[in-house]
């Protein structure tokens, strides 16, 4: 494993961003879009910025008092979260629009939301259901909402609180921690056309994600693999120094936050946090990539094609860059 930063690499400014305080929110990249959250105490939005123009556009603007987050950019869909002013209870609504043109249009409406991804015209997500019993034992359950057929459906996927999901060609995954059933514990993956659920690793993982199939995450102890869900064939992608975290992948291309070089912020904005680089994995080749090691602090890669882009905090505020890994 190689883990030379190629010559040909040259990072590049996507756009500037307007968080209060300095605190990010979710962020999606799918084709040439990167499409983020923006909230104030007056205002909140939906923005984008085309990585070949890098130029920021108001996408969609939030009701006043309401927040919009964990925006998932699926080919022409465009799926978020939104908090009405006053909600209780983590209730959130899931909202689905087609930009550039297209009207939004309320899917699930005030349910507690702790995940949330899209592919093709499939929503998928978890949903914390509280036990009055029991409060200290969350259980969180798997929902799909087929857009073009209006079908709305749980996915059996056993008691537990969750920590991750994903989708991709019509197959979910999702991470579950069930102290008393270990044969519930770990990564499970369900097709949605044939119905089969499937364990795929014994124990839970902080992150995870698909493409096609693939499927990759980062372990509890801060390690990388991928599964090849046709051959069940298991991987190591990283198993460097030190924590690695929210891993991503789209084709043959995996990206996530690294730890092993992780330094404590002295800046303001970033005071409190650990800084780390954003390193890739081409599948293809077996090459290992430094994407950005910057001493600023770098975090949250999302990836599509060739490129990564990620949250960067080298100028004092946070700000989107990217770079080609595969020129």
């Amino acid at each position: 494993m190689r883990a030379e930063r190629p010559a040909g690499i040259t990072e590049f400014f996507v756009a500037a961003l307007r968080w209060p305080n300095g605190t990010p929110a979710g962020m999606t990249f799918s084709g040439d879009a990167v499409v983020w959250s923006e909230t104030t105490e007056k205002q909140g939005g939906l923005f984008a910025a085309d990585v070949r123009i890098q130029e920021r556009l108001l996408l969609r603007k939030a009701a006043k008092g309401n927040s919009q987050s964990s925006p998932v950019l699926a080919g022409e869909m465009l799926v978020w979260l939104e908090q009405r002013s006053g909600a209780k209870g983590g209730k959130l609504d899931v909202w689905m629009a087609r930009p550039p043109s297209g009207a939004s249009q309320l899917m699930i409406g005030q349910v507690p939301v702790r995940g949330l991804d899209a592919d093709g015209d499939l929503i998928v997500w978890l949903q914390r259901v509280a036990d009055k019993d029991d409060p200290d034992s969350p259980d969180d359950q798997v929902w799909t909402y087929d857009v073009a057929k209006g079908r709305l459906r749980q996915i059996e996927a056993g008691a537990g609180p969750k920590t991750d999901i994903a989708v991709s060609r019509g197959v979910v995954a999702w991470s579950c921690r069930e102290p008393d059933a270990d044969d519930m514990t770990g990564v499970w993956i369900h097709d949605t056309v044939t119905g089969q659920t499937v364990h795929t690793v014994v124990n839970p993982v902080p992150s995870l994600d698909l493409s096609g199939h693939t499927l990759v995450w980062c372990s509890g102890s801060g390690d990388v693999y991928g599964l090849d869900l046709r051959t069940r064939t298991r991987f190591t992608i990283s198993v460097a120094p030190g924590t690695q975290a929210d891993v991503q992948i789209d084709g043959d291309l995996v990206a996530w936050w690294d730890g092993r070089a992780a330094r404590e912020s002295d800046s303001g904005v970033g005071r409190e946090q650990v800084r780390g680089d954003v390193y890739a994995y081409d599948l293809s080749t077996g090459d290992e990539i430094p994407v950005s090691t910057n001493k600023a602090a770098q975090k949250d890669p999302r990836v599509s094609g060739d490129t990564v882009v990620w949250l960067d905090e080298r100028s004092g505020e946070w700000e989107i860059r990217g770079a080609v890994v595969r020129p």
